[in-house]
């Protein structure tokens, strides 16, 4: 298996005085610094207070931000940071215009999946096609999860049908 690497931070900030909800408008923060992934652990803090722990991935570029955007968002004044290399295989991408049917309106909509070159090959939709085909969905006034639109797309990938017609 041919693996590539780009070098990255890890940064570790450790918080025990944040809402859940406060948590989740962070993490937005935190993309929308720049951050490349972010992940909270929930933890026991010092003096048994619940807490958690955000894994935060960032390029050199938005380091900076991301850094700022750590002590703004979730009020720490310490954290950890660590030189890292993201490793990953090589990945294709395969699109495919599928038709939607949903409140009475048929709609054509271009659904993306990727495909690792691993063996076994890793496959999976891309998140981002799923949110709009949601987006799509909700202003025809149709609301659908994002399992069940996984699970329609997948099918219509898997079937091979170009002209399946995909009911919501």
């Amino acid at each position: 298996m041919e693996t590539r690497a780009k070098p990255r931070w890890l940064l570790l900030a450790q918080c025990d005085s944040i809402t859940g909800e406060d948590a989740g408008r962070a993490m937005q923060a935190l993309y929308d610094a720049g951050a490349m992934n972010v992940q909270i652990l929930s933890t026991v803090a010092k003096k048994n207070r619940p807490g958690s722990i955000f894994l935060i991935d960032v390029d050199a570029a938005s380091l900076d931000a991301v850094e700022s955007c750590v002590v703004r968002e979730l009020g720490v004044t310490g954290w950890h940071r660590v030189a890292s290399e993201h490793r990953y295989v090589a990945v294709d991408f395969e699109e495919r215009t599928l038709r939607i049917s949903a409140a009475g309106e048929t709609f054509a909509f271009t659904a993306t999946r990727k495909i690792s070159s691993a063996e076994p090959a890793v496959v999976r939709l891309e998140h981002d096609c799923c949110l709009a085909l949601q987006s799509a969905l909700r202003d025809r006034g149709v609301a659908a999860s994002l399992p069940l639109i996984r699970q329609r797309l997948t099918q219509a990938f898997l079937s091979g049908n170009q002209d399946e017609m995909i009911e919501f």
